[in-house]
């Protein structure tokens, strides 16, 4: 079908690097918006309002989640009939205002802890994923992908298995901090979405393939972060997790901004492995140099340190909040790939 049959918005028929360039600045001014709004003192009660930049990250990761559970489970489903950049609009701020209910309930009905919240949050989303896309989306074919239904019992499905993830897996172990941390979706996702699901192959039992692959790297990490003095597994709040948590965002953001906005390009003519590949190193590589900008800039500004990692893990998650609106409700999951992309011949 053209491109006038599918009605797909401006931003989409224009090529790479161009696409991938306004993509980059739509998405931080998004994000700039939802951190600035966030943090508003109107926003908190008089006790949070202080170190609201703190809590941002809380609501702002069930966001997160909530654009992927819409899309994977429920594929956009009733604003999927609006026409672009309507879908969009309307979209983004559903997904915001369920998200945004989900973690009230979480927060001031039931009272969990911020913590809680993170790992909870950070478990959903693994979930999400793990029984959507990565293995065939079963709840949706089990029913046909009639909604409500499989909006709602994926919702239930998902939400209930991070629950009993929370409850099993302790937040911390002898003053570690082990419960789901993010580096685990980290893992997770460079499988997922940077390589492609190389060398694994989307079906039943990929999950299981793809827990290995995760349990194997993220310890690797954890070694080479270790050697930079950057460790997300040491007791929680010290220096040593701040830093890494915040050297984790950055490294994950400049990932995504390649994924998802200029959708590999320029590596996209190479196969999944190298194309993988390049991206991962072009990725680290930006991800040191934010992060040691952003920290220096911190530094200069007299903030605690604590304070200031605080400040940017929050603002780099408003960020994936503005990358992954477009991914999921702006059609960039749907968007052409740039001319001469590689594709896999299929297996026989």
């Amino acid at each position: 079908m053209s491109n006038q049959e599918f009605k797909l918005p401006f931003y989409m028929r224009i090529d790479q690097p161009w696409r991938g360039i306004l993509l980059v600045i739509m998405s931080i001014l998004i994000g700039l918006a939802f951190y600035y709004v966030g943090t508003a003192s109107f926003m908190w009660t008089a006790a949070e309002a202080p170190i609201s930049y703190l809590l941002l990250g809380m609501p702002g990761l069930i966001i997160f989640a909530a654009m992927f559970l819409f899309q994977m489970y429920g594929f956009n489903w009733f604003f999927f009939k609006f026409k672009q950049p309507a879908q969009f609009i309307v979209g983004s701020l559903f997904t915001i205002l369920f998200g945004a209910v989900v973690y009230l309930i979480m927060a001031k009905v039931v009272k969990f802890e911020a913590v809680d919240i993170g790992i909870i949050g950070i478990a959903w989303l693994f979930w999400i994923l793990a029984l959507g896309g990565w293995t065939g989306m079963p709840i949706a074919e089990a029913f046909r992908f009639k909604q409500p239904i499989t909006i709602i019992t994926g919702f239930i499905v998902t939400f209930g298995l991070a629950l009993i993830s929370w409850w099993l897996i302790p937040a911390t172990f002898h003053g570690v901090n082990t419960g789901l941390p993010f580096l685990w979706f980290l893992v997770t996702a460079i499988f997922g979405f940077a390589w492609s699901n190389w060398p694994m192959q989307v079906n039943k039992n990929f999950i299981i393939v793809l827990m290995g692959y995760v349990g194997m790297f993220t310890f690797i990490f954890i070694w080479l972060m270790r050697l930079a003095g950057l460790d997300y597994f040491a007791p929680f709040g010290s220096p040593e997790y701040n830093r890494g948590g915040a050297f984790l965002n950055w490294y994950m953001m400049m990932l995504f901004f390649q994924i998802v906005c200029f959708q590999f390009w320029p590596f996209h003519k190479l196969p999944n492995f190298w194309k993988g590949l390049c991206v991962n190193i072009l990725g680290l590589v930006l991800g040191i140099v934010a992060y040691l900008v952003i920290t220096n800039m911190g530094a200069a500004a007299g903030d605690y340190i604590w304070m200031w990692y605080g400040k940017v893990t929050s603002f780099g998650l408003s960020l994936f909040v503005g990358i992954f609106l477009f991914f999921t409700m702006g059609g960039m999951a749907m968007a052409p790939p740039p001319k001469g992309t590689f594709v896999e011949p299929p297996k026989e």
